[in-house]
């Protein structure tokens, strides 16, 4: 996990026009704002060059306050509009894994366990793997959906699989290999799933569809591997802005990609999603520097795609989907950050081990590997979570 980073950190890595481009993907450096889109209320041109730099943040600052404390209003016009329970008592600084670290001893807790070749960590992630729920996964198992799962041995449990609206005379039509996963403070916020397949492209934007999904992060390439051993990670299930829309007669669904925005280490789509008469647009962001079973080079990178998606995702009540290609390794570690972020955010400890184990009782294996539970030291003292 990260710690905050200073203002003039953060400063330092995102430009000043880039703050408007996230509230609203139409805006700034990806031409001016004109999409319908559910942060329409944040609709900001660029900030003119002459203008001094206070008065500059000053009105930043206004805007997104505004942004913010509008939420409920921008979202509530958007009908099926999805509503979330809130619970102080999610993720709580119970003593009840033992496991809780106050922050001010974080840098030498971390130092502990990454010593002796990360033997202290290793017993903890063992542990974890002993602690963590085996639920049922009969839906997912039954021989009519078997075809639809990337792999035979990550499967959603029954009791917290996205349903999807069934089809008339089709039984199996409501799976999809994904799951809710809670965040910080709200139950569900999050839906956990594969990278499509080629056969299962129509089920995710059926799910993206119905479950209000507004943002996508993606946090996997299509294809990964040397040369002689490439490996298909995730179906392509968006096309090129220059590319004719992906059409899903039996779902009604139309797709087209209409702005594409490449930053140091991601990419950032906007992406139009039709359904007869009506119309959303849907923020996909795509960090490409995550290795399979590895971990980002750089720890600045992965920082500035969470401070892109961070301020999106608190914006309004929708679903966020977040997908690798199992959806399970990376999908868990990138939610795994979020919510310690925010739990860091809220009091003066944090409980890593007690954040995983909450995401395996909704989702099977979330952090699969012991280098995704990992933290390690900075030469500034503070920490960062890596891998998946």
């Amino acid at each position: 996990m990260f710690s905050e980073p200073d203002t003039d950190v953060v400063a330092k890595m995102v430009p000043l026009d880039f703050s408007f481009q996230i509230l609203h993907p139409n805006c700034s450096i990806l031409t001016a704002a004109s999409d319908p889109f559910p942060c329409a209320a944040a609709k900001v041109a660029a900030v003119p060059g002459g203008l001094h730099p206070f008065i500059a943040t000053l009105i930043s600052f206004i805007v997104i306050s505004l942004a913010v404390s509008g939420s409920y209003f921008i979202y509530s016009v958007y009908k099926g509009s999805v509503k979330f329970e809130w619970n102080g008592t999610m993720q709580t600084a119970s003593e009840a894994t033992g496991k809780r670290i106050l922050l001010v001893k974080l840098g030498e807790v971390v130092r502990r366990l990454m010593s002796d070749g990360e033997e202290l960590l290793a017993v903890e992630f063992e542990s974890l793997r002993e602690q963590s729920p085996q639920e049922p996964v009969r839906v997912a198992s039954l021989t009519p959906n078997k075809y639809k799962n990337r792999y035979s041995n990550i499967l959603p449990f029954d009791k917290t699989r996205v349903l999807l609206e069934r089809f008339p005379n089709d039984t199996y039509s409501d799976y999809v290999n994904a799951s809710y996963v809670h965040s910080f403070t709200k139950k569900n916020r999050f839906i956990a799933t594969q990278g499509p397949k080629k056969s299962t492209q129509q089920d995710f934007w059926r799910m993206i569809w119905e479950q209000n999904v507004y943002v996508i992060i993606m946090v996997t390439s299509c294809t990964e591997g040397m040369r002689v051993s490439v490996e298909n990670k995730c179906s392509k299930y968006w096309p090129d802005v220059q590319e004719p829309p992906f059409c899903f007669p039996r779902e009604d669904l139309i797709v087209c990609t209409t702005k594409e925005s490449t930053k140091r280490s991601y990419v950032v789509r906007s992406i139009q999603i039709k359904k007869g008469d009506d119309q959303r647009n849907c923020l996909h962001y795509q960090y490409v520097d995550w290795p399979d079973m590895g971990c980002p080079d750089s720890p600045n990178d992965l920082v500035s795609f969470m401070m892109a998606v961070k301020p999106v995702i608190v914006l309004g009540d929708f679903h966020v989907v977040v997908h690798c290609s199992a959806g399970v390794g990376r999908t868990g570690t990138f939610i795994g950050l979020y919510n310690t972020m925010l739990e860091m955010d809220k009091g003066n400890s944090v409980d890593i081990y007690e954040c995983v184990l909450r995401m395996r009782s909704c989702r099977m294996n979330m952090v699969q590997t012991q280098v995704g539970f990992g933290v390690v030291g900075d030469s500034g003292g503070g920490v960062r979570w890596v891998g998946g």
